[in-house]
């Protein structure tokens, strides 16, 4: 989403030329290098405290707290150590420039080089293609809002107040190099840093984008928060816009014993063994305790436990109705089925339909923020875009 782009021109026209096409061999060389064959140390991953919300899960109203989680990035060499001699400027290969500071390749595409890998595996060559160019663009912007965004609070920030974001961000970048080194039994995080470094990435760098994340983080934070309000009324309103959301089916969480009529030799006598099952159940015995010593059913090392079920899901119907049917906390009769009796018990239940205002507000809530956080934060990159000089060689 690159709105304001200018294309970079000097006197020399046939050179500018000569320079894309040599930057744009780079990149392509960095690509099939990436995907094809080539296989490195194992893959570090941390956890950067960035993410554009439209590429992830996680809303951007959490990204903008001081250490909010997001999607693991794969930090690994773009080729093997073994073959970085001959590829150093592919690596260091400029491909966007904001503001005149630069974005390199291997920022653009170590993040993506797990994903492009297996997908080299599976899709046919123009699938690759159309799917690789879709997300270096994707990437690239991202990186381009993000370098907009660290340039603005550099710009904005006291001195004073980016020391005291940058030491809190190094303390959060060593904790997640000590949890990586542990990840992979490495004996140390020296241990880790020199198995990064042999493996060509920069430890450094790392850590100067993990401070540059961190700072564009708290001034997301500083310029948004203060804009993104959420009224009772607006929730009240898309509660009955959106009521068909929060319907759902009825659930029950429940336990079973299973008497398999093989196990007892013949079905009057697993009947009869479970009959005396229920009198023992119904006289105290803890169920959990007797179904790991007497079902012969899939959820007897689990105390007979089933998650949560909807109607219909259990293939004995007359179980089925049992669920749904049975008070809570009550000992079913034996149920007949195809392999023997089935003694049940409800844990909880719970009704379908949709769910009052006051048990799906919190919910509503999170979500209207998200929705104005993500306005407010488009307006922000879209007026730093306006008056920015951007050069991409994706364009």
């Amino acid at each position: 989403m690159l709105s304001h782009v200018t294309t970079e021109r000097d006197t020399k026209a046939t050179g500018d030329s000569a320079r894309r096409s040599r930057l744009a061999t780079a990149l392509i060389l960095g690509i099939v290098l990436t995907v094809v064959g080539c296989t490195g140390p194992r893959p570090i991953r941390l956890k950067w405290p960035w993410a554009r919300s439209r590429d992830a899960e996680q809303s951007v109203a959490e990204q903008t707290r001081p250490r909010a989680k997001s999607p693991p990035v794969v930090l690994q060499p773009i080729v093997p150590a073994e073959a970085r001699s001959e590829d150093t400027e592919v690596i260091s290969t400029v491909v966007a420039r904001v503001n005149g500071e630069p974005i390199l390749a291997e920022d653009l595409l170590a993040p993506l080089r797990d994903r492009l890998a297996k997908a080299r595996e599976s899709l046919t060559e123009p699938e690759f293609i159309a799917l690789r160019n879709q997300l270096l663009k994707k990437q690239l912007d991202a990186l381009i809002e993000r370098q907009l965004i660290v340039q603005e609070a550099r710009r904005r920030f006291p001195e004073p107040v980016q020391r005291r974001i940058e030491a809190v961000a190094d303390k959060e970048f060593e904790k997640q190099l000590e949890a990586e080194a542990k990840r992979l039994n490495l004996r140390s995080v020296s241990a880790l840093r020199q198995q990064l470094e042999q493996s060509g990435q920069s430890v450094e760098r790392m850590r100067q984008v993990f401070r540059d994340t961190f700072l564009a983080q708290q001034f997301i934070r500083s310029q948004i928060a203060d804009k993104v309000k959420v009224t009772r009324r607006e929730m009240l309103e898309w509660y009955r816009q959106h009521r068909h959301e929060f319907e759902s089916s009825p659930m029950v969480r429940w336990r079973e014993i299973l008497v398999s009529e093989k196990r007892h030799g013949s079905r009057a006598a697993a009947r009869a063994h479970a009959e005396r099952l229920v009198q023992a159940l119904r006289n105290g015995a803890e169920f959990a305790e007797l179904a790991r010593k007497e079902s012969d059913g899939a959820t007897a090392p689990k105390g007979g436990q089933w998650p949560w079920t909807p109607p219909g899901s259990y293939a004995v119907d007359a179980v089925d109705h049992a669920l749904f049917s049975l008070p809570v906390g009550a000992i079913s009769d034996p149920i007949e089925g195809p392999e023997g009796y089935h003694i049940v018990q409800v844990q909880e239940r719970r009704e379908g339909g949709v769910p009052p205002f006051e048990e799906v507000q919190d919910e509503i809530e999170r979500r209207l923020r998200q929705e104005k956080t993500e306005q407010e934060l488009s307006r922000l990159i879209q007026k730093l875009k306006e008056r920015a000089y951007i050069v991409s060689v994706l364009d």
